[in-house]
């Protein structure tokens, strides 16, 4: 009977909750903070960065609540903007050197480019203004005698119906 693979697993298992139990909060005090955004902007400067996401994570703590500093520090959003440029240049960079997939930075950088984000949102609303236009379609029926040469107009709604007018 072989128990090193049930070992080999309660050594994971117990790894997990350990990890579990450290998980950090950022600081509250505002030295503290400054000292997390200056990693976090020594952290982006290496080549393997490609998603802010990562930093909080490797800090043990949840992304949601490290952006959250940003709210109550100038400097700390200040990093954490000069950050998401620092990703977005770095995205754009190696699209054009082809060391990454098109479609891979293309989702990414409306995350850390806000001018893209701005002009890709734009022209997803031109796009639904041009497509709640109604649209007239002239069509002639042929069917019965009294109806013989009677045109109908159909005018198409946003909401999918149909308006039936006699000319």
């Amino acid at each position: 009977m072989n128990l090193e693979p049930k070992k080999e697993k309660s050594r994971n298992t117990s790894r997990a909750r350990a990890r579990r139990r450290l998980i950090n909060k950022p600081p509250q005090e505002e030295q503290a903070q400054n000292e997390l955004a200056n990693e976090m902007l020594d952290w982006v400067d290496q080549d393997e960065s490609y998603t802010l996401e990562d930093f909080p994570i490797s800090k043990s703590m949840a992304p949601s609540r490290f952006y959250r500093c940003a709210m109550q520090n100038e400097y700390f959003a200040e990093a954490l903007d000069l950050a998401r440029y620092t990703i977005s240049s770095r995205l754009q960079k190696d699209l054009r050197s082809k060391r990454l997939d098109k479609d891979y930075v293309l989702r990414l950088l409306p995350l850390y480019n806000q001018e893209y984000k701005s002009l890709i949102l734009d022209k997803i609303d031109k796009t639904k203004e041009e497509q709640n236009k109604n649209i007239t379609v002239v069509m002639e029926k042929f069917c019965g005698c009294e109806d013989k040469g009677t045109e109908v107009v159909k005018t198409w709604e946003s909401t999918g119906s149909y308006k039936k007018t006699s000319l």
